[in-house]
């Protein structure tokens, strides 16, 4: 029972995890591409 309910603590925590990671690459590509305009 305890096992069950920390198995989907750690589950919201990864699935946190993961959306952030997808922000963080958002915003490299986006530093990237204003980069990429600057040097043009």
């Amino acid at each position: 029972m305890v096992g069950l309910r920390y198995s989907l603590f750690f589950q919201r925590i990864d699935q946190k995890i993961e959306k952030g990671a997808d922000k963080f690459r958002d915003i490299g590509g986006k530093v990237k591409e204003f980069i990429d305009y600057i040097k043009e």
